[in-house]
This record gives C-alpha cells, structure tokens and sequence, in this order.
C-alpha cells in the first residue's frame, strides 16, 4: 500500500506541475511562484499522509540536527581558546613565581649564613676597636702569577696600603683599588713579609709561601728555642704598616738546625665572607 501511495503522490505532483509550469521562455522569472506551488504541494501531501513526503521531513531533521550540533561545536571555539590562553598565562605565571622562590631559597641561604657569621663576632677571639668599617668579599682572582682576593670598597679607608683582617687575625693588605673594588694580597702570598713577635716577646719576620702556610724569614734572635708549637705570633708594630698585637699565625714546626719556624694562618682566607678594613699607617 505505501509502494503505491508513493506512486500516485508523485504522478499528482508531475501533473500539477506540468499544468501549472510557464513556458520554458518564462521558467527564471516565474521561479518563486513554482517554489511556492512546490512548498504548497508538500504541505498538503504531509498531511494527507504520502510517505515520501515524511522521509524527506526525516532526512532534512537530521540535516538540521547536525548543522545545529556543527554550529553549537563552533560557537564553542571562542570559549576553549580563551580557556587555553588563560591556562597558558596562569602557568607562566607560576613558572614566575617558582623562579622567585629558587632566587629567595638562595637569598635565604646566603642570608643564613652571614648571620651565622655575624652571630660568631658577637664571641670574638680577638677583640679590637679594629672592627668598624666592614667590606664584603666578592671572590678572588686566580691567574698564572698570583691569587688575590677581591673585596668591595664602600667606606674611605678602603685604600691602597689598607689593612684587612678578619675575627680570627690579619688576613692581607690592599694594593688596588678602583670602582668600588679592592683587590687584596693575602699574607699567604709569597710577596708578604710581616714583623710578629711570639707570646715571650721575641722578634722575627715571617712570610707567605704561595700557600696555606707561612715560614720564618728572619728570626732576630738567631735562635729558636724561645718559640713554642701552638704558640700565637702577634705583629709587632715595626715598619709601621700593621698595628701591634694583631693575630697572625699559629706555630706548627720548628727547625732549630735552620733556625726556621713554620706557620698556620689564623685566617681561613678561602671561608671568609666579611673582613674589616683599617686605614693605613703610613
């Protein structure tokens, strides 16, 4: 039955149309009444029931279901392109602040231990009026011929000839300063020559080695049986570079067959952060 419903439904549409349809001369411009007579015809076939007619109503629903979940999928797009930009800032946002935090947890270490350091001056080993004008050290400068160490120079008697000393004892003396940077030759270095005296009072030179030891150059006694292993040398005052009683050294080896004394620097010159600068003598 529906076979044949199909059939008389469209003989009645070709018939209608071939009776009502202008001459081929006339087709263009008379368009929007066929497309009218059309829409007519379909109407009226829907409701008398034609079976066609509700196939083609089910295939251009699902058309229209389609181009509606196409456009909602579009209207969409704006929404999920703002999600990943703002997805995007927020992470370099805290890649942003992770950064600052690695730079604070660097910060605060460094901090920590200047505290620590400056915690331990509260219980000097050597107590001295000496400790006013403090410098920060900045690294030291190795090459081929010498090591210096590198200081900042933020107060006026950060000059050349200065003398730097730490909480523990003499560390060196300033021979260049510029740009707010002095550079230091520890008496570790072979170019030093400091008078010291021991706790009995006697008199001798001693100097750098290039490492981290000092050697007598001069023992003005000609005799080292005055001198004690462990003793501290303390400058003497003379030449008038280095004021008196500043720690110097501790003895570690004594050679009476060379009259010869052997020395440990008080100073851990590589451990420092902070040193004290004092104005030169002369």
């Amino acid at each position: 039955m529906r076979g044949s419903e199909s059939r008389h439904g469209q003989k009645f549409f070709l018939v209608l149309l071939a009776k009502f349809a202008p001459r081929r001369g006339t087709f263009q411009a008379n368009r929007s009444l066929i497309a009218s007579l059309v829409a007519c015809i379909l109407i009226v076939c829907d409701l008398t029931g034609f079976s066609y007619v509700g196939n083609v109503r089910c295939y251009l629903s699902k058309k229209v279901f389609f181009i509606k979940i196409v456009a909602n999928k579009l209207t969409e797009i704006p929404k999920v392109i703002s999600k990943y930009v703002a997805i995007k800032n927020e992470n370099e946002r805290l890649r942003f602040e992770l950064d600052k935090f690695k730079i604070k947890t660097v910060m605060s270490s460094w901090a920590e231990r200047e505290l620590e350091e400056l915690r331990e001056l509260a219980n000097l080993r050597y107590k001295s009026d000496l400790f006013k004008n403090m410098e920060k050290i900045l690294g030291f400068d190795n090459s081929i011929y010498d090591s210096f160490m590198l200081i900042s120079a933020t107060h006026d008697c950060t000059k050349d000839g200065a003398v730097v000393i730490s909480s523990d004892g003499l560390v060196g003396i300033i021979f260049d300063v510029c740009t707010e940077l002095g550079r230091v030759l520890p008496i570790t270095n072979q170019r030093m020559s400091i008078p010291v005296k021991s706790q009995n009072g006697e008199h001798l030179i001693i100097s750098g080695t290039g490492n981290n030891s000092m050697i007598s150059k001069e023992v003005m006694t000609n005799s080292v049986s005055n001198f004690e292993i462990g003793e501290i040398l303390v400058t003497s005052g003379a030449g008038g570079v280095f004021e008196k009683n500043i720690p110097v050294a501790r003895i570690t080896q004594i050679d009476a067959a060379k009259i010869e004394v052997v020395a440990q620097p008080l100073a851990e010159i590589a451990g420092l952060s902070f040193v004290w600068v004092v104005n030169p003598r002369f």
